[in-house]
């Protein structure tokens, strides 16, 4: 896990621990030590063993350990570069910061090109565009580029001598899901498989789509990936969409992504006769065919079973991924993909 110089904070980790002050100092419990046996707590003789309570929480303690680790990564990467540069400024009377400033961050720059390349990437409408937001980028990608420039100056110098971590980086809980015949992308013998819960209707998932392909054109035969609805009950074509989806799986799997591929770049096209319209124009697929079963609404029960599923494993937004049953919540960077199924890979 890549590790930053920035500054964390765990404020939503201390306003879980504040709403729950009241019973944990509460005289009712009695802390114990449970032991090597991995009790969490015990009421009327009844003991309660870790996996039994983290069951349905796995990915919520997951995340809040991950946090803390983060902050503890950060702290000691702040300790090892201060006391790397006092020792490269030795005798000379300047702050660390002055130091860093002259060795290291002296020639970043930002070009025009980087300005632009920014706006397209972030798709900040051209209405947008003016030299105030351009200055604020420029200002951005400095900043960006000074953080860059420290950290590989530092991971340079801890090449040649690395450092000794005596705490533990936390692992991602594994989850079992049931590919039944949900549509895959790829050779299912793949060694890494990415499992993506989403909604055709949601912005984030339309992103997703597009992270789905990138990983397939960097991984190809290495990754397959499955899709599993997850429609959210506040859109209101989401349902219709995901029924479609599976409708034109039955025919074919191409149809379906072919079909996913449409819905995702026409998300304000979704009504019944919108998506019959387009499914019309897949070279292959029998019209009528799909239209009886989307009208009859012939995978309903599928996609309702693909809710089921994902709530089970903790799904609680869209799109959410599991690599090789790993949770990666929400449409990451792909750097954030990568570094997991190379894990996977290794």
């Amino acid at each position: 896990m890549k590790t930053y110089i920035t500054v964390g904070s765990l404020l939503s980790t201390l306003i879980f621990f504040s709403c729950m002050k009241e019973a944990t100092t509460s005289p009712s419990f009695v802390y114990k030590d449970g032991g090597s046996a991995g009790a969490v707590l015990s009421f009327n003789g009844e003991v309660v063993k870790t996996q039994e309570f983290n069951k349905g929480i796995e990915n919520d303690i997951y995340e809040l350990e991950n946090k803390l680790y983060e902050l503890k990564m950060n702290r000691a990467r702040g300790m090892i570069l201060e006391k790397l540069v006092e020792k490269e400024k030795a005798g000379k009377k300047m702050t660390n910061d002055e130091w860093l400033e002259k060795e290291v961050i002296s020639k970043v720059e930002v070009s025009k090109k980087d300005i632009d390349a920014f706006i397209v990437e972030r798709k900040i409408p051209q209405v947008h565009v003016n030299d105030q937001l351009k200055e604020r980028v420029k200002k951005y990608l400095i900043e960006e580029k000074k953080k860059d420039a420290i950290n590989k100056w530092l991971d340079a110098k801890l090449s040649k001598n690395p450092v000794s971590i005596f705490f533990k980086e936390p692992t991602r809980p594994v989850f079992e899901i049931n590919i039944g015949n949900s549509p895959v992308l790829g050779d299912k013998s793949a060694p890494v498989t990415i499992v993506e819960f989403s909604d055709f209707q949601c912005p984030y998932c339309a992103k997703g789509s597009t992270l789905v392909h990138d990983l397939k054109k960097k991984y190809g035969k290495k990754i397959n990936v499955v899709f599993k609805n997850f429609p959210l009950d506040f859109h209101r074509q989401a349902k219709t969409a995901a029924v479609a989806g599976l409708c034109a799986n039955e025919q074919n799997t191409d149809y379906f992504w072919k079909l996913h591929d449409h819905m995702f770049e026409n998300q304000n096209k979704l009504k019944p006769e919108e998506i019959e319209a387009a499914a019309s124009k897949i070279s292959g697929l029998d019209s009528s065919r799909f239209s009886k079963c989307l009208k009859d609404k012939k995978y309903l029960a599928q996609v309702e079973s693909d809710i089921n599923s994902g709530k089970d494993v903790g799904v609680k937004s869209t799109p959410t991924f599991f690599v090789n049953g790993k949770i990666i919540n929400g449409a990451q960077p792909i750097e954030v993909f990568s570094e997991l199924i190379d894990k996977e890979l290794n």
